[in-house]
């Protein structure tokens, strides 16, 4: 997962971390 962050673009990105976030959380801590 976090190797898919490294190539993904920022704004796709950060929104999949909103969507991770209201899921379960995963990548809460990356973000920090």
């Amino acid at each position: 997962m976090f190797l898919i962050c490294c190539w993904v673009r920022r704004e796709e990105y950060l929104e999949g971390l909103k969507l991770a976030l209201e899921r379960g959380g995963i990548g809460a801590e990356a973000v920090a």
